[in-house]
């Protein structure tokens, strides 16, 4: 059959317009494929940085974790031997000697030194005494005020009450380690890393079940301990706790407090925080003590953190994203310096939405404990971390009322009293009282 020039005309066209439709087809296929292989690499690549920041976290949170069991086991053999289990920390200084054996408690707080022995359960005051001036090394100033004192005398009791107050500190211990989760969450939010809030959030709740889960079996163990002691034989049948207690100079918190007061100057004015600020941090973390360490831990003058405090402020002013090391904590100059610059970025950043300078002060206070997302949760009615919303709540009270909803509705107890501490301690560091 022989095709009209029409009829070829048209064969040619539709052939061309097929051609032209399958082309456009595998075009459209292809350009799926390459958005949707696009799309999983976007997911992939943020699966990858999520696995990285739980990595890069975990492995902080595996030293805390080996930290807190070698804490515990060092407590459980203490306890062992003299009923309880004293330990340093960021105000308390405590040392054992001659096989742990002897104890001294430097008490910064209150200002004191109690020294105690474990000796013969029979032996009298004056025998006491003696033992006691013969296995401690003193001076004859030491010597004459033992020879003055009074010594109380306590039998090594695995009482009930003193379980509670061994398990008390498991506790606060969790609570506080709980609160930097919060902190670690607040800081990854801030930093906007493309992790999505929930997941932060799910991974700090994680955390924190997880915490609170260890504690219950830290506490178990204590209360298996416990009943061992008490059922069992003692470890020290027949001995018990002689102690006398001394009274420290009057001026030695002020002579410790002149010594940091001109660093605190210094990175006050270069960071625009008030230095009685930075002096009564100092005074209520470490008593003005460069080698503190709490049982958080966090270290040094103003007790910063590595991976909440130290790593902002090493992002933020080192350029470095990367937690502070322990041993750059414990250096006066940097401490003051990391303290102080992160107050100001809790000032200038985190709070600058509230408006009234004290108010923004006491929302500081806190902050520099808790974090800024336990304060807004302080202040909004659904607890939210959300700052500005607070600010709104903050910005239409007064600067007492602040304090007040502070101090009734801090999700922490240790925090309340931080509030309290450091708010009520600037005043003895003001120009005029210096």
């Amino acid at each position: 059959m022989r095709l009209t020039t029409k009829t070829s005309i048209a064969l040619a066209l539709f052939s061309f317009h097929a051609q032209l439709f399958a082309a456009s087809n595998n075009a459209f296929t292809e350009l799926d494929q390459s958005v949707s292989k696009l799309q999983r690499q976007e997911s992939e690549k943020q699966q990858e940085f999520v696995d990285y920041v739980n990595q890069y976290l975990d492995a902080y949170e595996k030293w805390r974790d080996d930290y807190t069991k070698d804490l515990d086991k060092q407590r459980h053999n203490l306890i062992k031997k003299w009923g309880s289990a004293d330990l340093s920390d960021k105000n308390v200084e405590v040392e054992y000697s001659v096989g742990n054996n002897i104890r001294k408690v430097i008490d910064y707080e209150n200002n004191n030194v109690t020294t105690s022995v474990l000796v013969d359960a029979s032996l009298s005051d004056k025998q006491s005494k003696q033992v006691m001036a013969e296995q401690i090394q003193l001076s004859d100033i030491e010597r004459s005020n033992l020879r003055r004192s009074i010594l109380t005398t306590q039998e090594i009791s695995y009482s009930e009450q003193q379980q509670e107050q061994e398990k008390a500190f498991v506790l606060s211990q969790t609570e506080l380690q709980m609160n930097e989760y919060d902190v670690q969450a607040e800081r990854l939010i801030a930093a906007k890393t493309g992790i999505s809030n929930e997941l932060i959030y799910q991974r700090a709740y994680n955390k924190k079940m997880a915490l609170l889960e260890e504690a219950k079996q830290r506490i178990q163990a204590l209360n298996d301990l416990y009943a061992a002691q008490r059922n069992g034989p003692k470890a020290n049948s027949g001995k018990k706790v002689v102690s006398y207690t001394v009274k420290l100079p009057s001026n030695n918190l002020a002579k410790r407090a002149r010594q940091y007061q001109p660093i605190a100057i210094e990175e006050s004015v270069k960071w625009s925080v008030d230095p009685a600020l930075v002096m009564a941090i100092m005074h209520s973390e470490s008593s003005f003590r460069p080698d503190a360490k709490s049982h958080i831990p966090a270290f040094g003058l103003m007790q910063v953190v590595p991976t909440s405090a130290g790593h902002d402020v090493n992002k933020k002013v080192r350029n470095i994203d990367a937690p502070m090391r322990e041993s750059e904590l414990y250096q006066p100059a940097i401490n003051v310096e990391t303290g102080t610059a992160y107050l100001h970025i809790l000032d200038k950043n985190y709070l600058s939405t509230i408006k009234n300078k004290k108010s923004r002060l006491y929302c500081t206070i806190a902050a520099y404990n808790t974090g800024a997302g336990n304060v807004a949760r302080a202040f909004n009615a659904n607890r939210s971390t959300n700052i500005r919303a607070a600010a709104d709540v903050i910005n239409k009270m007064t600067p007492n009322q602040v304090y007040n909803q502070l101090m009734k509705n801090l999700p922490y107890d240790e925090t309340k009293s931080y509030l309290k501490k450091v708010s009520s301690r600037m005043a003895l560091y003001q120009p005029d009282n210096v």
